[in-house]
């Protein structure tokens, strides 16, 4: 009897060994995850298009947690050989995590050639909220090609930007002022197009503030996400696209806001057009586990063409 105790306490002993080994050596042929550090930065430097005068670009926002039709989004800008470069609104990951933009990154990587700039958001901020800092390296900038001026903002609460940023802000536009196109992309949409009961936008004195600049310097579009549809319209003169169907759960299920999307955004010369591509989340979503509205509500939608032209009452760029 003695004896088999003794041969259990060794056997036992030897598994303790085994699986330690086992778990060390796992560890050892999996370094850290390599997260990019000044994505933005890098990205800019990157940025290139044939013909400043004639040239699109695509915008989307809130693709976190929804990483299969993200994909399906990346693959089909990438088939689009005038697609010169990417803005994303925000909220790219669930919570700031390096694992998180760790995978974020790398599916920009396996499927996007083209630079991707992005627009952090709330979520950016979320967990721990210095790492986008590093990951994005400038959070907000300005950049010009031919005739059209970008302004790329850092907004991540209700609050809006910060001085520092708003004063920033006023002498970029300033300086762009006699361009014919002044475009802002932003997370926060300054006002909630679903009417005045929804709150998912900048605070009534934050937005005030920033109306007031884009109205002075005459911006020609401000692009926002943050809600997870499709909206436009304008705020005050000023027009607007919302543009949050980059992946994330959807807000609603009314077929006429609520769609994976993105917008190809073309300069002409003298006419600015924003289409509405529709995306179909593929059908390995749903196995995926990925929280999507389903695809049957996608086929009651009416069956336009796959570019939608967005249509502006009164508002012609």
């Amino acid at each position: 009897m003695r004896m088999i105790l003794n041969y259990l306490r060794e056997w036992r002993l030897f598994l303790s060994s085994f699986v330690f080994l086992l778990v060390f050596s796992g560890c050892a042929h999996n370094p850290p995850l390599k997260v990019p550090t000044g994505w933005n930065t890098s990205n800019l430097a990157r940025l290139e298009v044939n013909n400043p005068e004639t040239f699109s670009f695509a915008v989307m926002g809130d693709n976190r947690g929804g990483e299969c039709v993200f994909g399906k989004i990346l693959q089909d800008i990438t088939r689009d050989p005038c697609i010169s470069f990417v803005i994303d609104l925000g909220d790219t990951v669930q919570r700031a995590d390096e694992r998180k933009f760790y995978r974020f990154f790398k599916q920009v990587q396996e499927h996007l050639t083209i630079p991707l700039l992005v627009a952090p958001g709330n979520h950016e901020l979320k967990g721990n909220r210095w790492l986008y800092r590093s990951v994005l390296g400038i959070r907000y900038f300005s950049f010009r090609t031919g005739n059209t001026a970008f302004f790329v903002l850092s907004s991540t609460s209700c609050s809006g930007i910060d001085q520092e940023q708003e004063r920033w802000l006023e002498k970029e536009l300033g300086r762009y002022r006699k361009l014919k196109y002044r475009l802002v992309f932003m997370h926060y949409p300054l006002f909630d197009p679903r009417g005045s009961h929804f709150r998912h936008c900048l605070s009534g004195k934050a937005a005030a503030s920033l109306l007031k600049i884009f109205k002075k310097y005459n911006v020609t579009c401000v692009f926002a996400g943050h809600i997870h549809g499709y909206f436009r319209g304008n705020w005050d003169g000023v027009p607007f696209v919302v543009s949050g169907g980059g992946g994330a759960r959807l807000a609603g299920y009314d077929p006429e806001h609520y769609f994976f999307h993105y917008l190809k955004v073309t300069v002409e010369g003298s006419h600015l057009k924003i289409k509405v591509c529709k995306v179909l989340p593929p059908n390995n979503c749903r196995k995926s586990g990925e929280k999507i509205t389903s695809r049957a509500f996608f086929s009651l939608a009416p069956s336009p063409p796959v570019c939608l032209p967005a249509i502006w009452q009164k508002e012609p760029f």
